[in-house]
């Protein structure tokens, strides 16, 4: 047998209306999902943190609502002598201030061996505390932190690439 319960208004009994809370239900679950395609990459020398490449933006639908940034956009380093870059992923809230994520990415030769630690992008939870209908882009900055050489994002080698950011926006 199937019941039906209809109802006009939930009402706490201090008269106050319920939270998803305080009815048992999540109040987490996805807004909206973006995709962008990147298919273009950067190159830098600089010794300090510059804006190399943009993933990604997304016009947030609820205040306060937390974003999941997802990148496969590779990050790289010359294989010609020691170097060492260090790459994040930061958001345009606060101008560009805040590291999200952080990755170090670094080539050591060493005779006929040595060592080359790669990244494989970013994967960032970000609660911006923002009023919905804002616009939160990310980019990807760099550094050369050792060597003489330069760092790239998303390089192809004269390919077509296609890499992809996806954003994600989370109620709750």
């Amino acid at each position: 047998m199937t019941s039906i319960i209809k109802v006009d208004t939930l009402q706490k009994a201090n008269g106050a209306t319920p939270t998803a809370a305080d009815l048992g239900i999540s109040g987490q679950h996805i807004l909206q999902i973006t995709n962008h395609s990147i298919t273009s990459g950067a190159s830098t020398g600089s010794g300090t943190p510059v804006a190399m490449l943009t993933v990604g933006s997304i016009t947030t639908t609820r205040a306060n609502s937390r974003l999941l940034i997802n990148t496969t956009a590779p990050l790289q380093v010359s294989t010609s002598g020691n170097g060492r870059g260090i790459f994040s992923l930061r958001h345009s809230v606060n101008s560009y201030a805040t590291e999200l994520e952080r990755h170090a990415v670094v080539n050591y030769p060493e005779g006929n061996s040595g060592w080359v630690q790669s990244s494989t992008g970013f994967n960032a939870l970000h609660t911006p505390e923002v009023a919905s209908g804002t616009t939160i882009t990310y980019k990807i900055y760099g550094q050369r932190n050792l060597g003489s050489n330069g760092i790239y994002v998303a390089d192809s080698w004269g390919l077509s690439p296609h890499y992809r950011c996806t954003i994600m926006e989370i109620a709750g």
